[in-house]
């Protein structure tokens, strides 16, 4: 049975949401849940698993909660509704910066 410690730490999300929306610029928070995913490989077991409440799948808590810390370093930026689009500043950021903010 799958437990929230099989999923990817969050430094994973950052990275794997920011390798995605350099390829695509701009992408719907559906998309990207479905991405990235598909990019960590993980099993429908691991997509499908809920919070400890019950309110949501952890996969997508934890994929908003590297949306939050991307858009608050400048990154990202919501364009529309739940669409979210890279900016020249995540565009630059390196994987010390990500590390950076993962310290704030």
């Amino acid at each position: 049975m799958a437990t929230k410690k099989d999923l990817p730490h969050i430094s994973a999300y950052l990275e794997v949401v920011l390798q995605l929306l350099r390829i695509r610029e701009a992408m719907t928070v559906e998309e990207l849940e479905q991405a990235t995913a598909d990019s960590m490989s993980l099993g429908p077991e691991l997509r499908t698993l809920r919070t400890e409440d019950g309110f949501d799948r952890l996969h997508a808590y934890r994929l908003g909660w590297a949306l939050s810390g991307l858009a608050q370093a400048g990154a990202v930026a919501e364009i529309g509704t739940g669409v979210i689009r890279i900016t020249p500043v995540g565009a630059r950021m390196s994987e010390t910066d990500l590390a950076d903010l993962l310290k704030r």
